[in-house]
């Protein structure tokens, strides 16, 4: 009989797209040493991207046509998960004159020696919205959250994975009370990790930190800063029960 409940481990890496490949490769083989799971932001230039193909034991979900379309991915030990369905898309393309596009990536996994499923979603949200929450970026902000969340709902009708587990490069403060207020109302059915964990990702700011659906346990660690980054990287780690097949949200 197959195991009843399969263990998360990942690690997410909001990246800073002017640093050097080679850093970001080294990162990446450093997170690989205690996560099945990685998820990363900025790697759309080439050097960055080919980062992710050297990743022993791992294969990389990016986007090929390069651009606004490769920022974004997904890396996946396929010793421990599958991919059933991948899926990039563009949730604005233009923020604000800003940045360029925002893309969102979805990945159904699926677990290889129990079965259980992971729907996996990892995007980088506008920045410079938490002090001008009424200004037009914001209000995109926002649109997009909404079409995320919306892909995320279909994807969840259509294939009823057992657990989901969101993470991104927010640009919003968790530690604020009004952030935390902001993001249930924005996300029904998705839990926050509460209390947060005490330290930032971004200075005292912590701006990277998951969403999850029916992952128990779920814990949040802020790892080392290193050079690869104006971030510091977080550990998540859960277990995944199995849905009952019945059930319909």
């Amino acid at each position: 009989m197959p195991k009843r409940r399969a263990t998360v481990r990942l690690a997410h890496l909001s990246g800073r797209y002017n640093r050097p490949a080679w850093l970001l490769r080294r990162q990446l083989r450093d997170a690989a040493v205690s996560a099945d799971i990685i998820t990363v932001t900025e790697v759309d230039r080439p050097k960055r991207g080919k980062a992710l193909r050297d990743v022993p034991g791992f294969l990389a979900l990016r986007h090929g046509g390069g651009g606004d379309w490769g920022e974004s991915a997904v890396l996946f030990r396929d010793g421990v998960w599958r991919v059933r369905r991948v899926g990039y898309y563009l949730l604005a393309r233009d923020l604000d004159g800003m940045r360029k596009g925002q893309v969102a990536v979805l990945a159904l996994l699926e677990h290889v020696s129990t079965g259980r499923t992971l729907l996996v979603s990892v995007t980088h949200t506008p920045s410079g919205v938490e002090a001008a929450w009424s200004s037009a970026r914001a209000r995109q902000y926002r649109d997009t959250s909404q079409t995320w969340r919306r892909l995320v709902r279909e994807w969840r009708r259509d294939h009823r994975p057992d657990a989901e587990l969101l993470v991104a490069d927010w640009n919003l403060d968790a530690h604020k009370p009004w952030v935390r207020e902001h993001t249930h109302a924005a996300w029904p059915g998705m839990k926050q990790v509460s209390p947060p964990p005490i330290g930032g990702t971004h200075g005292k700011r912590l701006i990277d930190w998951p969403l999850t659906r029916r992952v128990r346990g779920v814990k949040v660690r802020i790892l080392a800063k290193t050079a690869a980054s104006d971030h510091r990287p977080i550990g998540i780690t859960g277990t995944i029960r199995p849905r009952k097949r019945k059930e319909h949200r």
